[in-house]
């Protein structure tokens, strides 16, 4: 980055700040919706309800310090973050700062740096994890600049997961996301309303909304407040006045990808391609980042245009409004673009997509493999939102076949059996390091892709099949260590917690205690040659042979491990308390379930309470990351609460986990209603311990009704939980003389238990 005195010696480049003139989102007197509802054309030009988190950006932006610093800005797709972060921009460019977006092509070295200093932000760094990582390095070298420098990451991960990253600027990361966003007020989203409908009479004729049932609408759930789906619903009202304010905010979405699906035909129409081809094309860019020259022509040979065009296909498609800059661009905002993408590829004629769609996302795909789980990550989330279906969406199935139809691709996609990935992903990782592990000729190599997709497999509850692949990968770690060398004992270690792992699942605990045993002591012997480096990992698996000792009835000793592991995690959180405060509270509570075990409750009550008051503080500084972290902690204190006859507090401590919960599960189900399940389970158990029948029995009803349902998606994943919450309800509504509904329960179990064949 160069000042500004030194402009005359080069041309600099500015960061980019593109925005477009709402005008250029109509094309021959229609609205494109895609370009109406993105945050650069502007259709409403106030920024409504952002007022504190403006103010806290430019805030830290104008701060006198010359020391560079970075912060982060989350948030689920459709808030406003980077509107946000844009206005931002613009209001320091007016005061003279060199301000904008990170380009694809730009060179930080060669960058123009204005009087005031310099402003970047980055959209979606995880899908650019190397000029992320790059730009990081080069800010940790700047412990001062002659200017002021301030990055910011516009993210959907939540701080924590960015933390590894954030840890090479020592705190000029901050301690928590800069601003995460909320929904909208309603009278916010009203202000929103009049002023898109004022903007939009200037290029369109127009109908008047009707302000009651808007506001109606905007108050009947939160997730109508959230920017982009009350933008959505005033266009939609204004484009299909029949249905205005009549539909919830996935339908909405669908219908205005439909009505945008027939705008898009008619252009593939005209240009040769039939009706789909186009279409086609566009859906398949929104799971990449776009379609070069080369994938373009690749595609449309292998079929994607029913009808072949007569010219030549790609000049077609450079002539359509959705090619810019030698590319097909990816559409969007991304909730319409999934609703889109979804509608094209899965459509009711072929829900599961054509047979040919595995190897059209192949060719689709392997451009820019390596940020793959990142573009995924975010296009399953947006699929879970506008879709009406339960459950895995096919284009997983789809991706394992990419796969399966052709084994060798997944060398292609290498870096998604390396990565700790979602758990949509899983199956998907699992499949491609299945295929790496049969293709590896090295030992070393094909161990480490049977246990990467060991822990794959167990996360979509192929417990079976996942300690095969770990069994495996250490027996040949074994056939690898007569060197004894520290490599190799890390390598076993490596393999052999997975294996732990995987043996536990299946409850074959006695036989998980020799390599639980073996991996601790490897571990002992690693961390006296650098304790720094290997103290972690010692207690890692520490708490994982607490566990298997616990299971087996070693309880004594298993308290000994617990004890040990919090001893370590107190050391290396007092040296470096960002990092591993958060493992002490784990360990913390490791220790307290095994004193609860021994009896040793008032003892295990202060361990419980220890690590609620260490979680209270983390979610205190990042609330993202560590609220969730925060409610567990809750149910188990409320546990041990119960267990001493403080039954009221006990209550009080599971309702707050309750509580915190049902607002996690309303943002993403599918990742706290198991939590939130058992936390009713917990509250049950202390209303009817305190006599509160009837609130006991009410608590233990949804929670079945909860674990019922995530059976009903996922199998026998949940099906214990299932079973000890109707056991629960069984035995309250019988204490309480409720015969009809205990006789009810009892017959569910009862099928349960022959279905799923449980023990007991």
């Amino acid at each position: 980055m160069q000042s500004a005195g030194s402009r005359e010696q080069r041309v600099l480049a500015q960061p980019k700040l593109p925005w477009f003139p709402l005008e250029e989102a109509f094309e021959d007197g229609e609205p494109n919706l895609f370009s109406l509802l993105r945050w650069n054309f502007r259709l409403v030009e106030n920024l409504y309800g952002r007022d504190d988190e403006l103010n806290k950006i430019l805030k830290w932006a104008r701060s006198p310090s010359r020391s560079p610093s970075a912060r982060l800005i989350t948030g689920p797709g459709g808030f406003g973050k980077t509107r946000l972060v844009a206005t931002a921009t613009d209001i320091l460019k007016g005061e003279g700062w060199s301000a904008g977006f990170l380009d694809s092509a730009s060179d930080l070295e060669a960058t123009n740096v204005g009087l005031e200093g310099f402003f970047l932000a980055v959209d979606y760094p995880e899908e650019q994890p190397e000029r992320t990582t790059a730009l990081l390095k080069k800010l940790s070298e700047l412990t001062t600049a002659p200017y002021r420098i301030r990055v910011v990451f516009v993210s959907r991960r939540p701080f924590a997961e960015w933390e590894p990253q954030a840890a090479m600027l020592q705190g000029r990361f901050g301690r928590q996301e800069l601003a995460a966003l909320a929904p909208l007020s309603v009278p916010q989203c009203i202000s929103l309303a009049q002023e898109a409908v004022y903007n939009l009479r200037k290029y369109m004729e127009v109908g008047t909304l009707n302000l009651r049932v808007a506001e109606n609408w905007f108050s009947s759930a939160a997730s109508n407040r959230i920017p982009l789906y009350a933008t959505a619903a005033v266009v939609h009202a204004l484009v299909s006045p029949a249905e205005a304010f009549g539909i919830g905010g996935a339908e909405l979405l669908n219908q205005l990808a439909l009505r945008e699906r027939q705008r898009v035909r008619k252009i593939s129409e005209a240009i040769g391609f039939g009706s789909e081809g186009l279409e086609r094309l566009l859906a398949l860019a929104v799971v990449a980042d776009g379609l070069n020259e080369q994938t373009v022509s690749e595609l449309i040979s292998k079929g994607v245009c029913r009808k072949q065009p007569n010219s030549d296909a790609v000049f077609a498609v450079a002539q359509t409004p959705w090619w810019k800059a030698g590319r097909l661009i990816r559409l969007e905002p991304d909730l319409l673009a999934a609703a889109f993408f979804d509608q094209v590829l899965f459509g009711s004629a072929f829900p599961s997509g054509r047979s040919e769609l595995p190897d059209w996302l192949f060719v689709t795909l392997r451009e820019r493999a390596e940020t793959l789980v990142g573009r995924l990550e975010r296009l399953f989330y947006d699929l879970d939102s506008t879709r009406s279906q339960q459950g895995a969406h096919p284009l997983e199935d789809c991706l394992n076949r990419m796969i399966a139809n052709e084994p060798s691709r997944a060398a292609t996609f290498a870096a998604v059996a390396e990565t700790d990935v979602p758990f949509w992903a899983a199956g998907f990782a699992a499949v491609i390091g299945s295929e790496l592990a049969n293709a590896a000729e090295d030992p070393q190599v094909k161990a480490t892709y049977l246990s990467h997709t060991s822990v794959h497999l167990s996360r979509i509850g192929r417990n079976d099949d996942s300690l095969r692949f770990a069994e495996e990968a250490v027996e040949l770690r074994r056939l690898m260590t007569p060197s004894h060398s520290a490599v190799a004992k890390r390598r076993l270690v490596w393999s052999l917690v997975p294996y732990v792992n995987a043996l536990s699942r299946v409850k074959r605990f006695q036989e998980a205690v020799a390599p639980a045993m073996e991996a601790v002591a490897l571990c002992r012997t690693l961390s006296e040659i650098d304790s720094e480096a290997f103290a972690p990992l010692l207690a890692g698996t520490l708490n994982s042979l607490v566990s298997i000792l616990s299971h087996t009835e070693q309880d004594q000793a298993s308290l000994d491990a617990a004890q040990e592991a919090v001893l370590i995690q107190r050391t290396l959180a007092a040296r470096d308390p960002q990092n591993y405060t958060t493992d002490l509270a784990t360990c913390v509570s490791n220790l307290s379930n095994q004193l609860s075990k021994l009896g040793r409750h008032h003892e295990a009550l202060d361990a419980a309470q220890q690590a609620v008051d260490i979680n209270r503080a983390l979610a205190g500084e990042r609330p993202a990351a560590f609220t969730p972290v925060l409610a567990a902690s809750l149910n188990n204190l409320s546990g041990e609460l119960a267990e001493v006859g403080r039954l009221e507090d006990a209550i009080a401590a599971a309702r707050e986990a309750v509580s915190i919960q049902r607002g996690l599960a309303r943002v993403k189900a599918e990742a706290f209603l198991p939590l939130l399940g058992n936390s009713l389970m917990t509250l049950s158990i202390a209303l009817f311990r305190a006599g509160h029948a009837d609130e006991a029995i009410t608590s233990a009803k949804e929670g079945v009704s909860i674990f019922r349902a995530l059976v009903g998606s996922w199998g026998d994943i949940f099906v214990e939980q299932l079973a000890a919450s109707l056991l629960h309800l069984r035995d309250y509504s019988s204490s309480a003389g409720k015969v009809k509904e205990a006789a009810g329960a009892q017959g569910e179990l009862e099928m349960l238990v022959q279905r799923f064949n449980l023990s007991g």
